[in-house]
């Protein structure tokens, strides 16, 4: 149980970003190509903390 419960704190926080930053989801074709890479460089960024966090 208390393995779940570390699982479930680690994956809160992705899922937060997630639910949070959906507008700027619904938006993000329509922005300039610079900004574009920025979110894209967040989502690797964060993706990689949630892949290497032991």
């Amino acid at each position: 149980m208390f393995k779940y419960a570390l699982m479930m704190l680690k994956v809160l926080p992705v899922v937060l970003v997630v639910t949070l930053s959906a507008p700027a989801w619904l938006t993000w074709p329509f922005l300039p190509e610079p900004r574009q890479r920025v979110v894209l460089d967040m989502v690797k960024a964060l993706a990689e903390w949630t892949c290497h966090t032991p």
